[in-house]
């Protein structure tokens, strides 16, 4: 399952010197929505994430950030629940 949403965004800086412009800045970039049971926000749902929402669940120390958006059921948590969906969801 790959990440299908994506937004763009934009930052704009001008500099200005006794009110004339002295040029810009532009960045743009994408912000991908994660997937529910993207733990390591990869664009997948595979095995790796239920390994990392196994080790969650055991206490066992992860060096990834985990996204909010990652959770599968809405508790806010990663529990056994996010695990075996992401399991379910590997095994198709």
């Amino acid at each position: 399952m790959l990440i299908t949403t994506e937004t763009d965004y934009f930052i704009q800086i001008e500099a200005f010197e006794n009110g004339k412009n002295k040029g810009k800045f532009v960045k743009k970039w994408k912000a991908e929505k994660i997937q529910p049971g993207d733990i390591d926000s990869n664009g997948k749902i595979d095995l790796n994430d239920a390994i990392m929402a196994l080790k969650i669940n055991s206490a066992i120390s992860i060096s990834n950030i985990i996204p909010k958006t990652s959770d599968v059921n809405g508790d806010n948590k990663q529990s056994l629940a996010d695990a075996i969906f992401i399991m379910k969801t590997v095994s198709k």
